[in-house]
């Protein structure tokens, strides 16, 4: 029977796989999150499209103070799509942020565990390591 075995390069290659497929799922389960929000926020213009309707459904507002009304309700569906769009901005930003830090902490934590091992290889050699 032939014996089955492994370099360090091996190693280090399904490491660094395991590493890029981990970044990669994060990346993609962000993006994910990303769109599904992007999607389920309201469309910015439907509190305006809903005021347009208010003035073309009702001919019977004739005073002025049933128009001015109208006209403050079509000014706050302004104000309304402006938030919303400044909403969806500062949602991206801080979904790539999340990214970013997502990433950090997985490179870090492999980091950790790649000195863990060298250290373990040092001590397991007979050299003790008291400090670094």
């Amino acid at each position: 029977m032939q014996e089955s075995t492994s370099s360090a390069t091996d190693v280090l290659k399904a490491g660094n796989r395991v590493v890029a497929g981990g970044i990669a799922a994060i990346v993609v389960i962000l993006l994910g999150a990303a769109v599904f929000l992007f999607l389920n926020l309201p469309d910015a213009n439907a509190y305006n499209a809903r005021v347009e309707r208010l003035f073309v459904e009702n001919n019977d507002l004739n005073t002025g103070a049933e128009i001015k009304l109208l006209e403050i309700l079509a000014q706050s569906g302004t104000s309304f799509s402006e938030v919303l769009t400044s909403y969806r901005s500062v949602i991206f930003v801080l979904l790539v942020f999340a990214t970013a830090l997502m990433v950090a902490a997985l490179v870090f934590l492999v980091t950790i565990i790649a000195l863990n091992r060298r250290i373990s290889a040092i001590q397991r050699s007979g050299i003790q390591v008291s400090t670094l």
